[in-house]
């Protein structure tokens, strides 16, 4: 599971049938939300007896509470000892489904999810036979995303919630473990698994979860084709390109491998090209002949060994890869961002691109005042910002906000749908520059719902929403955990709308839950906008971008001139207070500010003054218990002080 919970799967009966299956799992966050018990992972795990008396085959006894997460019903457990009713560990049997009761092709390409069919062998052990591997990709740190298929197209994602298939160190995973994926095309005469369920973009889906390595066996396995690249890169209109694969196969018989090209979006038209091998190595290479400029090619390559077993990559579908021929220097973000099929990916996925002379300003960095992550703007058009992410050759905390940088060479990648550049070479030509405008009159509804113009032509830019109201304090619901996420829409009569995230290192996870309120009506939030976890969402930078709040540039600073400051000119008392405060002042403001907040910089009270003596009450009986800052700021200076409110 991972390092805040754990769990595992109980059977009414040792070979399960409908409705005879749930998640059960120890989570002291969770408990706590469900009943206010405060513990911790480790006493629960102790109380329960979890790791001592949840092993396979034998019969249990446990109470809890049910619960919910997306669709996927769980029995999240109470701190009661667990009983074994039975010693003697019963052999698990798998139940015989088939894909199609979870999942259906449409003929289109697309799948349809059978919930009537599916939802009741939810979390029991089940065994698909005869299925073909397919889409197998990395996340980059150590997990994998594949699926299985069967002769009908009906296909099932792979789940790896078991150590054993999973190798990112974040669970209970067998140390140095080294699990991948069957390769593309490998035929397999069963998987085993659990039947979970998950929300996809909106959508709950069903995949399948195998428990042991022993789970997953293999009928035959295809050729494995890897490391599919081009030269050059960036291609021009006189360039030849060479297609490079290295194609193996367990018998060592690849009896034929062969290029596939295209010119131009969505033609299907490929022409065949033979691929010759290099030698006794397994390197296999083609070319394709110089296109026009601004031409989209299209390829693929495929392998057949003398079983007649035939795969293609990248894929089984033959979607393939491609390239933009180019004869201009790349010198804009929107470049880099070129989508020609509209599906929110570069058609420079994973290109190392050499020679760029990109030159843009960083909106937001990683300090502990701001984002936490890099983004780049070049200007105010669609398609011109970017994130940085991973290696750059300087170091990121070096790059401030508002400085502007030219980069000279990146690798971009698509990170779960978001465009980003990795292993950066950047220089960084002045500091203090102006930041791009933020994009404002966008609808929330259409970003929202992702439509291509809105959301992707904007994706990792810095836009501002005006006259938008609080509208869902948790956005994953009280069932679904509390993940730092809050709703904002124009419309405050509904729950609907724009998620709004805790990213920045200025704004805490509970910020949705204790600093804003449902129907509050916020002047301008703005962040940087972007994708994650399948919904667009907002990212405010800090504090600062949400109207009402105000980020403490340097409050550690800050607090200590306070004590420290025996110059101010204005005086407030009592000091711890109740129900007022008073406030005097030895100078004259003219225009100056009063304002009232705590040390997060939530703004409690705000107000223009004039005069010198006294500036008057204040009504502080609505104010929570806790320290405050009392700031007045006019055209000549800004002083502060600071109170206890103590009721």
């Amino acid at each position: 599971m991972s390092s805040n919970r754990k769990g595992t799967w109980l059977q009414a009966d040792n070979a399960g049938g409908p409705w005879e299956g749930i998640h059960i799992l120890i989570d002291a966050a969770r408990l706590k939300t469900l009943t206010g018990i405060v513990t911790t992972l480790s006493d629960l795990n102790n109380d329960v007896k979890f790791y001592e008396n949840m092993k396979p085959g034998l019969k249990v006894k446990v109470t809890g509470i049910l619960d919910d997460f997306q669709g996927y019903t769980q029995l999240v457990l109470l701190p009661i000892e667990s009983e074994i009713t039975e010693l003697t560990p019963n052999k698990i049997k798998p139940t015989i489904l088939d894909i199609a009761t979870f999942s259906k092709s449409d003929g289109a390409g697309s799948q349809t999810v059978q919930l009537a069919t599916g939802e009741p062998y939810e979390s029991i052990y089940a065994e698909i036979r005869n299925v073909t591997v397919v889409d197998v990709s990395s996340s980059g740190n150590g997990r994998f995303f594949w699926s299985i298929q069967d002769d009908n197209g009906n296909k099932m994602q792979v789940r790896d919630a078991s150590g054993y298939f999973r190798n990112d160190g974040n669970t209970d995973s067998l140390k140095n473990n080294n699990f991948t994926p069957p390769p593309i095309g490998t035929r397999l005469n069963y998987i085993r698994g659990i039947i979970f369920q998950s929300a996809v973009t909106g959508v709950n889906v069903y995949s399948i979860a195998p428990l042991m390595r022993s789970d997953v066996d293999i009928a035959f396995l295809p050729p494995v084709i890897t490391s599919v690249s081009r030269t050059p890169v960036m291609a021009k209109s006189t360039d030849v390109v060479t297609v490079r694969a290295i194609i193996t196969d367990d018998k060592d018989s690849v009896t034929a491998a062969k290029l596939y090209y295209s010119v131009g979006v969505n033609n299907k038209n490929y022409t065949q090209v033979n691929m010759a091998k290099n030698g006794a190595t397994n390197m296999f290479t083609a070319q394709i002949p110089a296109q026009a400029n601004g031409s989209v090619v299209n390829y693929f390559v495929s392998a057949t060994d003398n079983d007649g077993k035939t795969v293609y990559s990248p894929d089984s579908f033959k979607t393939g890869n491609r390239y933009l021929v180019r004869n201009e220097a790349i010198t804009k973000i929107s470049d880099l961002q070129y989508d020609p099929l509209r599906n929110g990916n570069s058609i420079w996925n994973r290109d190392t691109l050499a020679n760029l002379d990109i030159r843009a300003v960083v909106t937001a960095g990683v300090g502990e005042k701001d984002l936490g992550i890099l983004t780049i703007q070049d200007g105010t058009a669609p398609f011109s910002g970017i994130m940085i992410k991973g290696k750059t050759d300087v170091a990121s905390e070096n790059i401030k906000r508002g400085d502007s940088i030219r980069i000279t060479s990146a690798v971009v990648r698509e990170d779960f749908n978001v465009t980003i550049l990795e292993n950066v070479k950047l220089d960084i030509l002045n500091s203090n520059g102006t930041i791009p405008s933020a994009i404002k009159g966008l609808s929330v509804d259409s970003l929202r719902l992702g439509k291509y113009n809105y959301a992707e032509a904007y994706e990792s830019m810095l836009i501002e929403l005006n006259d938008v109201y609080v509208v869902k304090n948790n956005a994953d619901s009280a069932t679904n955990g509390q993940f730092g996420e809050w709703v904002i829409d124009e419309n405050n009569n509904d729950d609907i709308g724009l998620r709004v995230d805790d990213q920045s290192n200025d704004i805490n996870p509970e910020f949705g839950k204790d600093s804003v309120t449902r129907g509050q009506k916020l002047d301008y939030i703005r962040g940087i906008f972007t994708y994650s976890f399948s919904n667009w969402k907002l990212l405010p930078r800090n504090k600062s971008d949400i109207a009402g709040f105000k980020t403490q540039e340097d409050e550690d600073t800050t607090i200590n001139s306070i004590q420290e400051n025996k110059n101010i000119s204005f005086h407030v008392y009592p000091n711890p207070a109740n129900n007022a405060i008073y406030i005097q002042s030895q100078k004259y403001f003219s225009n100056a500010v009063l304002q009232v907040s705590d040390l997060q910089g939530k703004v409690f009270f705000e107000q223009v003054i004039y005069g010198n003596s006294p500036i008057g009450q204040l009504n502080i009986v609505n104010l929570p218990n806790g320290l405050y800052l009392v700031k007045i700021s006019d055209k000549s200076s800004v002083q502060v002080d600071k109170i206890l409110v103590q009721h």
